[in-house]
């Protein structure tokens, strides 16, 4: 099965959230893909099936 994660906390943001949502990531059986969308980071060197897009547009603003 694939999976599509999409969301505005997950590392190398720092928080609870954004820990949680990375160790159920990597915590998913090995049959199942997984792909995340996060928001884009300046420093955060390419990962596996984590791609890094602007997530906010002018009608769109996603927080807590």
């Amino acid at each position: 099965m694939k999976w599509l994660l999409i969301t505005i906390d997950y590392p190398p943001q720092i928080g609870g959230v954004a820990e949680y949502l990375s160790q159920l990531v990597g915590h998913m059986p090995s049959e199942e893909e997984v792909v995340v969308l996060a928001p884009k980071f300046v420093s955060v060197a390419a990962e596996k099936n984590v791609y890094r897009k602007t997530l906010s547009c002018s009608w769109i603003r996603p927080r807590w």
